[in-house]
């Protein structure tokens, strides 16, 4: 059972003007975060793991 997407809490702030896209040093923090985590405690069923980085948003 697919979960509904929900719309990031900053895509309206950063839309708005207020608040800095992700930087891509930061995505690749977060990816490489990720990919420890599912390497330390597995995938989640409700995980985007197939993806390689964090999608733009804006």
């Amino acid at each position: 059972m697919d979960r509904p997407k929900r719309p990031s809490a900053l895509a309206g702030l950063i839309a708005a003007g207020k608040a800095d896209p992700i930087t891509d040093e930061e995505r690749a923090i977060v990816a490489e975060l990720r990919a420890f985590y599912e390497k330390k405690y597995g995938g989640s069923p409700h995980s985007r793991s197939d993806r390689q980085s964090i999608p733009k948003s804006a």
